[in-house]
């Protein structure tokens, strides 16, 4: 195979993956995640069933896929923002806040990160790795000399608490709104850090 030919593929696959996207994109946007299959992602961008699968395994690899640009910039912005507030406010307050944002970034993505292997989202992915590494050590920050609490078991429990899918149950289904989670998240998880004024 020459030069050319290869150029041409490579050109080819970036070209379909792109329409992937862009349908993907836009079919979830005005059918609902849940609602798309992949045949119909395949039939709309006008792409073989074998085309689309050899880019993404399943729904949930697409919508990985979606999530990556907000992922990155969520994670730029919440670094930047903790780096900035260290030393102008209390450790508690920059954890609170970290929450918070989680949580929002939550709410705006829900259907896609409900979409994702929740697994694989975990074990596998660097988005969730970075943040439970975050929130880790704002929590071991938060500590008292001696304090029986675990940094990595209490930050697994506060991301559990933000997880997508109990996030969309706890809103769609009970109807709490994202304030009250963030509230009972505050009260039953990070209670035991606040140090008494």
């Amino acid at each position: 195979m020459n030069n050319v030919t290869i150029r041409r593929r490579r050109k080819d696959a970036v070209e379909s993956r792109n329409k992937i996207l862009h349908t993907a994109r836009r079919l979830f946007k005005d059918c609902g995640v849940h609602s798309v299959s992949m045949h119909q992602i395949a039939q709309c961008a006008h792409v073989g069933q074998g085309t689309l699968y050899r880019h993404y395994a399943h729904k949930g690899d697409l919508c990985l896929e979606l999530l990556k640009e907000s992922a990155e910039n969520f994670l730029k912005d919440v670094t930047n923002w903790v780096e900035t507030s260290r030393g102008q406010l209390p450790p508690y307050d920059i954890l609170e806040s970290v929450i918070r944002q989680i949580i929002d970034f939550t709410d705006i993505n829900t259907s896609l990160l409900t979409a994702v292997n929740s697994s694989k989202f975990i074990s596998n992915n660097p988005f969730y790795q970075y943040i439970h590494r975050l929130i880790r050590s704002l929590v071991a920050e938060l500590q008292p000399e001696g304090s029986p609490v675990d940094a990595t078991l209490t930050s697994d429990i506060i991301l559990a608490a933000t997880s997508p899918a109990l996030y969309m149950f706890e809103r769609d289904e009970r109807g709490y709104t994202k304030e009250q989670v963030f509230d009972a998240i505050r009260l039953t998880c990070l209670s035991g850090l606040k140090v008494p004024h």
